[in-house]
This record gives structure tokens, C-alpha cells and sequence, in this order.
């Protein structure tokens, strides 16, 4: 397909994207939107690591592995996309709780390991 505005052709999977973006930015939350929009950019930062990191032949130790891990998992884009299925907006002094992390981060691990 091409976009007649500046004649980019989009295939089906961008396309799929955009217009999940349009009809969520009208009914999300801005904290909803951000924390997708962040989760996504760590999920695809993290990946792009694992990537350089095989192919540079470097093997982190156990605690990077574990942060890289949670990140390269997709649970915390998953956590955004329930927030948002569940029409609420959480606000960051609940995201940032110690225990909501921790919960986060165990539930995370369970899924990855």
C-alpha cells in the first residue's frame, strides 16, 4: 500500500501499528500511552543489545542478563497493553511503588524463565 501523502509504501504490519496508535490515542490515558510508547523503545533498545551482544560474542554476566531478559520479554509492553484493555491510567506514583515493581518484575521473570 502507499501512503499518498509522502509516498512511503506501508506494508501490513506498520499499517496494523499506525492505526492501533490512532484509535488508542483517542480513548488511553497520557500515562497509558507513554508507558507503551517507553516500553516499546526498551523492548526494541534491548533486542538491538542482545543482537550486537551475540554478535560481538559478549556474554553478560547474571545481573545484566536479567535486566536485558526482562526487557527483550515483551511483559512490560504486555503490562501497558493490559492497562489499557482495562480502560484505566494508572498514575507513576503506583507504577514506581516498590511493590508493584517487585510484582512486576517476579511476574516477568516467571514468563521469561
Amino acid at each position: 500500500m502507499r501512503n499518498a501523502a509522502n509516498h512511503v509504501v506501508l506494508r501490513p504490519p506498520p499499517i496494523v501499528s499506525l492505526r492501533f496508535w490512532v484509535r488508542m490515542q483517542k480513548t488511553a490515558g497520557p500515562g497509558c500511552q507513554q508507558r507503551l510508547m517507553s516500553t516499546l523503545d526498551t523492548y526494541f533498545q534491548a533486542i538491538m543489545q542482545q543482537a550486537a551482544d551475540r554478535g560481538d560474542g559478549n556474554v553478560p554476566d547474571l545481573e545484566e542478563y536479567i535486566t536485558l531478559r526482562r526487557d527483550t520479554s515483551g511483559c512490560k509492553t504486555g503490562f501497558a497493553f493490559i492497562e489499557y484493555a482495562a480502560n484505566i491510567d494508572l498514575p507513576p506514583h503506583v507504577i514506581e511503588h516498590p511493590t508493584l515493581v517487585g510484582l512486576s518484575n517476579a511476574t516477568n521473570d516467571l514468563v521469561s524463565w
